[in-house]
């Protein structure tokens, strides 16, 4: 999360490695973070003409022109990755998702009925999901072929359990989601799916107890303390939802997906307690935030707000210099100036 410190290492290195295609395709991904696009897609092109099996960076470029408003070059760059690496799953969905964004309807269901028919599990795992969208009975069909060429293969099983999502069958669901957190206990997909059906079976204390026996079960499942610290903090119960966030952040060693959460769930309970007045529980929240994202913008504005309510305006001040030093997002720096000076 500190792209600007990743170019500045990365730019050291790249005169005298510009023919290096992994360092090159780096460099592109490190300017895409740091907002500098139109360098960014310069960088990846020219890394791709290096090596154009490089398929995340393919992925990555796709990115960039979609997010410029320029889907068809995405579309141009996934089906040429696609020639490269033809048994990639992931650059395989990319290229199903471009076709919907450009509503190509007829080349979307030539390219799923060529994966239905290849000799690859997995891609025709992957047809059968794209089917379940436009034909469930052929997705049904595709899928459970595939299931009975290999019942073991995450790819299958996965598709099973989103056919079984969608038919909302409960006993299904819970049959094939048990199967993929065998193979991986924090398969966050399968324990939502798996809680979701123990709560339209029995409600949703049993979905919750579901997740407390697992989380006891075992210390290294942190997904089954994240969903019970999102069950509390989608009902806006803030402090029930902290203790167990906080412990699926450290069995996760703190990972991207729970530091992310963690620090909005901090904001949430700092916003409440502002709004409360309570400004010392507000900023203890803010500090928890910070230890997290050290200096993020978010936290910085809502402390900020907290030093104002508890009078502390010189203090309100320095942070509000600290954030301008940064640079990091201007229209947090704005507006907190704005909250000093009302």
């Amino acid at each position: 999360n500190r792209p600007d410190e990743a170019l500045r290492a990365i730019e050291l290195n790249i005169r005298d490695n510009s023919d290096n295609p992994k360092l090159l395709s780096l460099y592109g991904i490190a300017l895409l973070f740091s907002g500098e696009k139109t360098k960014a897609t310069e960088v990846m092109k020219a890394a791709l003409e290096l090596d154009p099996t490089m398929v995340r960076t393919s992925i990555a470029l796709a990115d960039a022109y979609n997010g410029s408003q320029q889907p068809k070059l995405a579309l141009a760059q996934l089906e040429k990755a696609y020639k490269h690496s033809p048994a990639d799953t992931m650059l395989q969905a990319r290229l199903i998702q471009q076709y919907d964004v450009l509503e190509l309807t007829s080349e979307r269901s030539k390219f799923v009925e060529k994966l239905a028919n290849s000799d690859s599990i997995e891609s025709q795992s992957m047809a059968g999901l794209a089917l379940l969208k436009t034909d469930p009975k052929k997705a049904q069909t595709v899928i459970d072929n595939a299931y009975q060429a290999d019942p073991n293969s995450n790819y299958t099983i996965n598709a099973k359990l989103m056919a079984a999502i969608q038919s909302r069958n409960s006993d299904s669901i819970l049959e094939f989601s048990e199967k993929l957190l065998k193979l991986d206990e924090n398969n966050i997909l399968a324990l939502r799916a798996a809680a979701s059906a123990k709560e339209q079976i029995s409600g949703s204390d049993s979905a919750l107890q579901y997740l407390s026996d697992l989380s006891k079960k075992s210390i290294n499942c942190w997904a089954a303390d994240f969903l019970i610290s999102q069950h509390y903090m989608n009902t806006y119960d803030y402090k029930s939802a902290i203790p167990p966030g906080e412990a699926a952040l450290t069995r996760s060693s703190f990972n991207t997906a729970t530091s992310s959460y963690m620090v909005k769930l901090y904001h949430a309970a700092a916003t409440t307690e502002l709004k409360a007045g309570n400004s010392d529980q507000s900023k203890q929240y803010v500090m928890d935030a910070l230890q997290i994202a050290p200096n993020d913008p978010v936290s910085l504005h809502i402390l900020v707000n907290a030093e104002l309510i508890a009078d502390n305006l010189n203090q309100a001040k320095k942070i509000s210099k600290q954030v301008e030093e940064q640079a990091s997002n201007p229209y947090i720096s704005l507006l907190i100036k704005g909250d000093i000076e009302n």
